[in-house]
């Protein structure tokens, strides 16, 4: 397995305003330090996406510049007005984190994940931003939460997963490395939102496809705490903690992954379970999830790192989709459109695998 050695980057200024960001002279002074004297003529924004953190993909101008300048940027943090009021869940700082001194190591050992340019972090105001290559004008294609996915990009997703996984388990570099973000065994002992906020969310249209049982915010939470007991002593790897559909890309005829907020160390079914339970239709994930399981354990039995034998794999798969399931029950500020379809998805799994009848 992989044992790649940890860079570390010293924190960095974090703005909060987008508008400073995207000032020529933060950029070529924070962003290209490589290129000292660098005239950045012009700064234009290409597309923008504003949620609980928000996506600028931007074209950077310059005269005299070199043609292995990275010209083509997109920048990611809780800035201006709508990102500023969630800073204090600290998410963001993680996925900083993650690509100032993980991601180097994990590219290196073949984890596909965009080239980031820069990382700052602001622990004062709990803000993390990074600024990575924009991957889209050369081909690839960052996909949405409910875009149409086959049980062969599966294979390839579940490739970068084993990938992941194998490399930062028991003896690798990462093993030790502390992340202080959101943990299964956090949200265990105390549910991410009160649970009479998510027995009101339960009783709405969300929970409309599945079987009454599975509309308890108490059953639902209590499966997280039944995960913790299971995988208590199991080996553990770094997983990352979201891994639907809409937090991959394709290119160059394979999938990368971004968006790593929720890393954590956990079992590796996690993100599995997750994964296979929420980017798949519930006819494909049916059909194909016990393919795509010994796929997935071929993988990283190829790089080291075996896991337990098929039948027991298949069954912590089976109990880690309550994971999943609860992170879309508690969800809200994400277009109605996909909690439905994700919870329908998730939900159907758990009870398909009878993951909660026991809680």
């Amino acid at each position: 397995m992989t044992t790649s050695t940890l860079t570390s980057i010293a924190p960095a200024p974090a703005p909060l305003w987008s508008a400073e960001i995207l000032a020529p002279d933060w950029l070529s002074t924070h962003v290209y330090p490589q290129l000292p004297g660098l005239q950045i003529t012009g700064v234009r924004e290409v597309w923008r996406q504003e949620n609980t953190a928000t996506k600028i993909r931007v074209a950077v101008e310059a005269d005299d510049a070199p043609p292995e300048m990275t010209r083509a940027l997109c920048i990611k943090g809780m800035f201006d007005e709508s990102g500023i009021k969630w800073l204090a869940n600290g998410v963001s700082l993680t996925e900083a984190r993650f690509y100032s001194e993980l991601a180097p190591a994990l590219r290196a050992g073949g984890l596909r994940v965009p080239p980031c340019l820069y990382a700052g972090m602001d622990e004062a105001t709990g803000h993390g931003l990074i600024v990575m290559e924009d991957l889209v004008p050369a081909g690839a294609e960052f996909l949405t939460a409910l875009t149409p996915y086959s049980a062969d990009q599966a294979r390839h997703s579940l490739t970068e997963l084993a990938r992941l996984h194998a490399g930062t388990g028991p003896g690798s570099a990462f093993a030790a490395y502390p992340l202080t973000g959101l943990s299964l065994a956090a949200a265990a002992q105390k549910s991410m939102i009160p649970l009479d906020v998510l027995q009101e969310l339960l009783d709405g249209p969300r929970s409309a496809p599945l079987p009454e049982y599975l509309r308890d915010a108490g059953r639902v939470h209590r499966g997280l705490g039944a995960l913790v007991e299971r995988f208590r002593g199991e080996p553990t790897c770094i997983v990352h903690g979201d891994a639907h559909a809409g937090n991959l890309y394709r290119h160059e005829g394979g999938a990368g992954i971004i968006d790593w907020q929720l890393l954590q160390h956990g079992h590796w079914a996690l993100d599995v379970a997750y994964h296979i339970g929420a980017a798949l239709t519930v006819e494909d994930r049916r059909t194909h999830e016990r393919e795509l399981l010994a796929h997935y354990i071929d993988q990283r039995a190829a790089l080291g790192a075996p896991v337990a034998r098929p039948d027991q794999a298949f069954a912590d798969y089976g109990a880690a989709m309550a994971y999943g399931f609860y992170l879309w029950a508690i969800t809200r500020r994400v277009q109605q459109d996909i909690i439905l379809e994700f919870v329908k998805r998730l939900g159907l799994a758990v009870d398909d695998h009878a993951s909660l009848r026991s809680v």
